[in-house]
């Protein structure tokens, strides 16, 4: 009897203990963590290291940060140049313990919840004579975020100087870009970069050349670009992080089309009945619209229009043709309205009576 009461007990106590709520002490708030920078990238220009990364600029719960909100570069010397097993989780501890903090340029304080892509740079004279491991991260007044994936890194010393020159000539069918030979034998390539209007360079390379090569031509352009070109020259021709020189002056082109088309070949004429029929093969010009063809009368001066077809077109039929003789010539014109220097003249001909 004593041991049912005992339960009978035990489970009241069990039932009026759970009923009245009590959870125990509650949980501490979650900390207000950064988030991590995406799509962080390095690479060495001249005597700098720069990164590029998007900042979230939010905690991992979506709160504002508290300013001064800045990226971090967190740099870690290798003095023996071993940088293998560093990207590993293995040897993240050890990183964070001991990789050197370099606080970056803050943002704006109105740019406290969007997203912002920008690049900074650290100067190599800053840094040890080594081999590094390159991390980024973002931090506020409280906390910093985790860091980016670790990267190995060599950069050289001293840097590859710049391209002293770029030159960019527009051609019909595109524009032709030039430079001079790096004289620097750790130069590899040379990178091209390309850009419309003022839109920024982008990050890697629109075109790479080997070092030995001194001009590149653009078959991408189209009539209506504004463009910026700018040039570097590389350690090689492909490399991840790449090493590569500052980038010279860069060069504008405002591409539009002012080049005439290619005049017309072997133009000719033949008289018929009270008319004349003019001929001829078109240059071959992509662009060309039509045909203009001129008369010239004996004894005249003066070339006068006296028809024009449409390409592809190759001949005309001069049915105002009077007694007399005359020679022909024909001017190609393109869309743009671009006249071709005149093809001809023919030989003297007249209308068969």
């Amino acid at each position: 009897m004593k041991r049912a009461l005992f339960f009978v007990a035990l489970l009241a106590f069990l039932f009026l203990t759970a009923a009245c709520g009590h959870r125990g002490s509650p949980s501490p708030p979650l900390p207000r963590i950064p988030a991590a920078p995406r799509d962080a990238a390095w690479r060495q220009r001249g005597d700098r290291i720069e990164l590029s990364a998007r900042y979230p600029l939010r905690t991992l719960e979506g709160a504002p940060l508290r300013a001064p909100a800045r990226p971090i570069a967190l740099v870690l010397a290798v003095r023996g140049g071993d940088t293998s097993g560093w990207d590993g989780p293995a040897r993240e501890t050890e990183f964070e313990r001991g990789a050197m903090r370099v606080p970056l340029a803050p943002f704006e304080d109105g740019a406290r919840t969007r997203d912002v892509e920008r690049i900074d740079a650290l100067p190599l004279d800053k840094l040890p004579p080594a081999t590094f491991v390159l991390a980024a991260a973002l931090g506020d007044k409280r906390s910093r975020s985790f860091a980016s994936p670790r990267i190995p890194f060599a950069p050289l010393r001293p840097g590859l100087r710049g391209v002293p020159a770029l030159a960019a000539s527009p051609e019909e069918t595109g524009v032709r870009l030039r430079w001079t030979a790096p004289e620097d034998a750790r130069a590899k390539a040379v990178r091209i970069y390309r850009a419309r209007g003022a839109e920024p360079f982008a990050w890697r390379p629109w075109r790479t050349a080997p070092a030995g090569a001194k001009e590149l031509f653009d078959d991408e352009a189209r009539y209506g670009d504004d463009l910026r070109y700018a040039a570097t020259y590389g350690a090689e021709e492909k490399q991840d992080p790449p090493v590569e020189s500052e980038p010279g002056a860069a060069a504008t082109v405002a591409y539009r089309d002012v080049f005439p088309p290619r005049p017309p070949q072997q133009v000719d004429a033949a008289p018929e009945t009270r008319r004349v029929r003019v001929f001829w093969y078109p240059g071959g010009s992509a662009d060309e619209a039509k045909a203009i063809v001129e008369r010239q009368l004996e004894g005249k001066d003066a070339w006068v229009e006296v028809g024009a077809v449409e390409t592809p077109e190759s001949f005309f039929v001069d049915a105002d043709a009077e007694s007399g003789r005359r020679r022909y010539r024909v001017i190609a014109v393109d869309k743009a309205g671009n006249r071709a220097a005149p093809a001809g003249p023919t030989e003297w001909v007249a209308p068969r009576p």
